[in-house]
């Protein structure tokens, strides 16, 4: 877009390997923190549901092999933990022009309601997604209270 206005700054490298001033500019406009990205930790996003009798919980986990995750509830926090293991296949006379992806290890802790049944939880691993189902005891159900007039 900063270049339509100022062509005599569009990329002067032919090969593409720089940013000209104003593409630098732009991608830090749409992407305030990806030059912390290498900083950050793995961090699985999740949602979290409630229905009446149960919490399900799912994690985005793509590229990691289920047999590197573990599954802890503890005093009302769910953990997720593992890793993501590196594969370094690089053949010869290649070279890497950009790493995104993150590996190494993970933790996530959430704060599940009260009376949940820890003992009862089940989890199951599909398509990098791994969806944990926690049921939740009678006496945590909602109960309905009749107003009186």
């Amino acid at each position: 877009m900063l270049e339509q206005l100022f062509p005599a700054l569009r990329r002067s490298d032919p090969a593409g390997r720089f940013p000209s001033p104003f593409e630098a500019m732009e991608r830090m406009m749409r992407e305030p923190f990806s030059g912390f990205a290498n900083m950050k930790d793995i961090t699985p996003s999740v949602d979290v549901k409630e229905t009446g009798g149960e919490v399900l919980v799912s994690a985005e986990l793509p590229g990691v092999d289920p047999k590197d995750v573990e599954l802890t509830l503890d005093n009302g926090v769910l953990t997720i933990q593992g890793h993501k293991t590196e594969t370094n296949e690089q053949k010869d006379g290649e070279t890497v022009l950009a790493r995104e992806i993150r590996y190494g290890s993970f933790t996530r802790s959430l704060a599940m309601p009260a009376g949940v049944l820890a003992d009862k939880a089940s989890a199951s691993f599909d398509k990098g997604v791994l969806k944990i189902t926690i049921p939740k005891s009678e006496d945590a159900k909602p109960t309905r209270v009749p107003i009186e007039s």
